[in-house]
């Protein structure tokens, strides 16, 4: 598992940050990459910053950034990235689950 801190750069891509206050204020300002609000429900995109993998989980791809719905049916469903490419595909993936209404 790896512990290393990222941000990314304009390209979207993952850069080292080795240092932590820089990598605290970048992630404040643009760890959420999308959010959509349908009905009862909001669909949220974020790039973690560092591998979210678990223990359990080492050895699969790294897990650098999520999507998440927060109310109605589909509420706390999270799917997990490891590239920003994946990451924007869940999201209109997530969205049309939810205008779906599954």
């Amino acid at each position: 598992m790896d512990l290393q801190k990222f941000i990314l750069n304009a390209d979207m891509r993952l850069v080292p940050e080795p240092d932590m206050i820089k990598w605290a204020d970048w992630m404040v300002e643009h760890s959420k990459l999308a959010e959509t609000t349908i009905r009862r429900s909001r669909i949220v995109t974020k790039f973690f910053g560092q591998d979210s993998r678990t223990r359990a989980e080492h050895g699969t791809e790294p897990q650098y950034f999520w999507t998440e719905v927060y109310g109605g049916p589909l509420d706390r469903e999270r799917l997990f990235y490891s590239s920003y490419d994946a990451a924007m595909l869940g999201h209109r993936t997530m969205v049309k689950r939810v205008q779906a209404g599954q």
